[in-house]
């Protein structure tokens, strides 16, 4: 965090840190995805804002002492799902298909208007990011990669769990 916050990357200020837990600077404001519950009309907006902060990050020349997690690819700094534990370099196709396969695969909370209205949100959302990062390599291969990540996360709800199976067997031609 601190590396991406020198380097200019727009995190939240590192105050302190203990063995796994780290204290930032408090950032006040609503989320994307609460911004967009309550103001829809900008869910191109914040498409593309993702898109572009993918972009920066991508672009930042990781620190040496990261361990890549795909030898033989070019590497970038990924957050993947934004968690310190999951700061490494490795290629920045597994950190879009990371978003790509949140954005396709986790569930909605609300009632089911709400899920309705947020899906098709999702839907431009997705789109909308996918036209503002560029090219992606977010194909069946890294969808699947990045779904068994998911499935490792024990909060993972048995509906979402079937969703990413169903991604990774899509990927293997039918084998999970």
């Amino acid at each position: 965090m601190r590396y991406v916050h020198d380097a200019g990357f727009p995190v939240p200020e590192v105050m302190s840190v203990a063995g796994a837990d780290m204290v930032m600077r408090k950032i006040d404001g609503p989320t994307m995805l609460e911004d967009a519950g309550r103001r829809p009309w900008t869910i191109r907006a914040h498409a593309r804002t993702l898109a572009r902060l993918h972009r920066m990050l991508h672009r930042l020349t990781p620190p040496s002492w990261l361990a890549s997690t795909a030898p033989g690819e070019p590497v970038s700094i990924v957050h993947l799902d934004f968690h310190p534990a999951n700061v490494i370099a490795g290629p920045a196709a597994l950190n879009t298909a990371h978003t790509e396969i949140l954005l396709l695969v986790a569930e909605i909370p609300g009632g089911p208007l709400t899920r309705t209205t947020a899906s098709a949100g999702r839907s431009i959302f997705r789109r909308s990011y996918r036209h503002a990062y560029g090219p992606l390599r977010s194909d069946a291969d890294w969808l699947a990669i990045a779904a068994r990540r998911r499935l490792a996360d024990p909060n993972i709800r048995p509906s979402e769990q079937a969703k990413y199976r169903a991604v990774i067997a899509a990927a293997s031609g039918g084998e999970t």
